[in-house]
């Protein structure tokens, strides 16, 4: 946890009218800070091989953590559907941190927008939702 949440969890706290949303506060911290570094979205080469396929996985992993290591970018987020999501993050609990040529440790693996839309709706019932 970074000074900048623990300020604003003990601020929303103490204050909880007073204080924004946390994307509101992150915009107020940073409005005016010129000195924030601008990140990239680079798309990754195709790989024709079957996607399911853990090693097919564990390469796209690679080739993410070099081209962002490559452009100066400390954090590489992957973005994958659910099936491969779960192959993916059993690869990064798997690694070795001590191997060099394989160090997935700046790697973080996120579920994509559609699959974490359809969970909720799982989780909340399709039909309370629709009515």
């Amino acid at each position: 946890m970074t000074p900048t949440d623990l300020i604003w969890c003990y601020s929303k706290k103490v204050n909880s009218n007073i204080i924004p949303s946390w994307s509101g506060f992150m915009e107020q911290c940073t409005a005016k800070n010129e000195n924030l570094a601008t990140s990239k979205v680079v798309p990754l080469r195709f790989v024709n091989n079957p996607p399911s396929q853990f090693d097919t996985i564990f390469t796209v992993l690679l080739e993410a953590d070099r081209e962002c290591k490559s452009k100066g970018q400390k954090n590489c987020f992957v973005t994958f559907d659910q099936p491969l999501y779960f192959k993916a993050r059993e690869i990064l609990a798997c690694q070795n941190t001590n191997d060099v040529d394989y160090n997935l440790s700046s790697v973080i693996v996120r579920l994509g927008g559609f699959n974490t839309v359809m969970s909720y709706i799982g989780a909340i019932g399709r039909d309370k939702l629709f009515k």
